[in-house]
């Protein structure tokens, strides 16, 4: 990744850690060590114990500290000059964080620290070794740091989905009814993997009455004609950025109620991609919303209809009934209003870019949602 990005990113966090008067903030998931340092180790993910740490200071230069058995990928791929190991099993990572912050003069200031990601023992570690020293959560900081994404995000987020949405499409050609839900999840992972994809992040599939199920994992029910399977699926891409897309699916011949509903829901949806526009609220956006789906008869009881997403899947802001954030140019969303209908869910999903001119659907090449069906 570019170092002039990362840099940057680091500037806007000093300004928000001013704000906030922290003296220091502490980065500990995967999606704030890659976004302000540019490394991505996998055992961050898989191994809580393992900690790879980046002490972010108001004044000052950044320190890293991570296992020594991944000394080699970080040297190669972070831009931050002072990186500082230790031996699993052997070191407490927690105990080397702590002599910093009291190197560097920072034991006793405000602290930031994202606490919903270091396990409880470590916690107690922390203040136990740092009895006299203030923690508290930065989680929403950094998360609001990000709502804003540059241009390297907005590229890897792009490709991500039109991959993601390219794969769906070829698979719809190779499948038949009488298929499985499984064969058809199997096939869109398999071509997401050959179009560049680096793992599939999620896979939610359901067919009939499996539609109701959010995360129903895609199994071997057959799909016969006159009904429809919904999807909610996406892959991880270059530097772990996500994609998140929604896909409703008439099977065979389209039953004529689903058909009428989907349609509705369809002209619904891209009258309210015509609503995010620079300056809206989010309350004012879910409001826009309700009063749409009301609009063409379909009933809405979701509390969020939109989220933002990067390394993380779901990351602020979040249009909702709850939250009030203002939309600003380069934010992105995950716009997916979903409705339960006739018992079945009726779901879409697209990526879509906030602009000064109105919003830009990065996932696809028509706002409103096309009919999709398996023949």
């Amino acid at each position: 990744m570019n170092n002039r990005i990362e840099l940057d990113r680091y500037d806007r966090l000093k300004r928000r850690m001013v704000k906030e008067q922290f003296d220091v903030t502490v980065a500990l998931s995967t999606a704030n060590t890659i976004y302000f340092t540019g490394t991505y180790i996998t055992t961050q993910v898989d191994d809580p114990e393992r900690l790879l740490i980046t002490v972010l200071p108001a004044e000052g230069k950044p320190t890293v500290i991570g296992c020594i058995i991944e000394k080699t990928i970080i040297d190669s791929e972070t831009w931050v000059e002072d990186r500082r190991y230790y031996t699993q099993f052997k070191e407490n990572p927690i105990h080397i964080l702590a002599d910093l912050l009291e190197e560097k003069g920072l034991a006793g200031g405000k602290i930031g620290i994202e606490l919903n990601y270091l396990t409880a023992n470590y916690y107690l570690d922390l203040i136990k070794r740092l009895p006299q020293s203030s923690f508290y959560d930065c989680s929403v900081a950094f998360s609001e740091v990000k709502m804003i994404r540059d241009s390297v995000e907005i590229q890897y987020l792009t490709e991500a989905a039109r991959l993601t949405n390219a794969a769906f499409n070829q698979t719809l050609t190779e499948m038949h009814p009488g298929c499985t839900e499984r064969d058809f999840a199997s096939q869109v992972k398999v071509h997401m993997i050959e179009r560049g994809a680096n793992s599939i992040a999620f896979f939610a599939a359901g067919y009939g009455k499996n539609t109701l199920l959010n995360h129903h994992v895609p199994d071997d029910t057959v799909m016969e004609s006159g009904d429809m399977l919904r999807l909610d699926f996406g892959c991880k891409y270059k530097w772990q950025y996500n994609s998140d897309l929604g896909r409703t699916v008439m099977v065979g011949t389209p039953n004529t109620k689903y058909l009428d509903i989907y349609q509705r829901y369809s002209e619904a949806y891209e009258q309210i991609v015509e609503g995010m526009k620079v300056g809206i609220s989010g309350k004012e956006f879910y409001n826009h919303c309700v009063q749409t789906m009301q609009k063409f008869q379909i009933p809405f009881t979701a509390g969020a209809v939109a989220h933002s997403l990067g390394v993380s899947i779901k990351e602020l802001p979040i249009l909702g009934a709850a939250y009030d954030y203002t939309l600003e140019e380069n934010m992105v969303f995950c716009l997916e209003p979903w409705a339960i209908v006739e018992g079945r869910q009726f779901h879409h999903e697209e990526l879509i870019l906030i602009t000064n001119t109105g919003p830009k659907i990065l996932s696809n090449y028509t706002t409103r949602p096309e009919l999709y069906c398996i023949k």
